[in-house]
């Protein structure tokens, strides 16, 4: 009786042993996980400050062409092109967003809005393949929920006032889609086509404001000084914003 009741003591030690080994593996290799996780976040923000490159977005049967500048902790400078020539360039910050469009000598101005910083951060995120939250502040796995999915991809989740952001990560750690939602408006950027892990095809899409494209760089400069040239020419006359809205693509 003494050896069975030794024997089923000595069953339970090793049951209990092996269960609470096994916990404490996978509490481990859950840390292992976000640990590593926390790193690509590092490693996909720290990878590029600043970008000057040229553009090339399809609309209808042409293709929209321009340079677009970066500098991420304070403006998103772009110009486009029309028959070879400036049709127009556009400035946007924290606290205003100009646009010079050269073909009807006209000058936009809009200021003071308080979506101006989300806009401007959001398309950072977008444009510099980033994960930077609205208020500029830059990212830790903390400031997400972090949800793992069945084929080894992550998603960040965050729920802010103004509506949701999730970024998605996939099994190699590599930042492939960047989604946001306003009232209602989702905007998603897919990222393919990767050079030196700087993605150069990013496909934008709006489901519920009718826009889909493609954004493509080439000859990309990463981490430079590029020069943020925007001052509005004599003779130009400052127009309502609500011109210009009429004249983007959008329903």
């Amino acid at each position: 009786m003494k050896h069975i009741t030794a024997v089923y003591i000595l069953s339970v030690v090793v049951i209990m042993s092996t269960v609470y080994s096994c916990g404490t593996q996978k509490k481990a290799a859950g840390h292992r996980e976000q640990d590593k996780l926390e790193q690509a976040i590092s490693q996909i923000n720290n990878a590029t400050q600043s970008i000057d490159a040229k553009y090339t977005i399809p609309v209808g049967s042409i293709k929209l062409k321009g340079q677009v500048r970066i500098l991420e902790d304070s403006c998103i400078w772009l110009s486009a092109q029309f028959l070879g020539m400036e049709a127009g360039r556009a400035l946007l910050t924290d606290n205003s967003a100009e646009v010079i469009y050269r073909l009807q000598r006209q000058y936009f101005r809009v200021e003071g809005q308080p979506w101006l910083s989300t806009v401007r951060n959001f398309a950072n995120a977008i444009m510099l393949h980033k994960i930077i939250l609205p208020d500029g502040k830059k990212a830790m796995l903390s400031d997400f929920i972090s949800v793992k999915q069945e084929d080894g991809s992550w998603q960040l989740i965050r729920h802010e006032s103004f509506g949701d952001i999730i970024y998605c990560i996939d099994s190699q750690l590599q930042l492939t889609e960047s989604r946001c939602t306003v009232n209602g408006h989702e905007a998603v950027a897919r990222y393919s086509v990767f050079e030196e892990g700087f993605p150069t095809h990013i496909a934008i899409t709006a489901a519920t404001d009718n826009l889909s494209t493609e954004l493509v760089f080439n000859k990309i400069e990463r981490n430079g000084k590029p020069d943020i040239n925007f001052s509005v020419p004599d003779g130009y006359q400052s127009a309502p914003i609500d011109l210009l809205y009429k004249m983007l693509p959008l329903k």
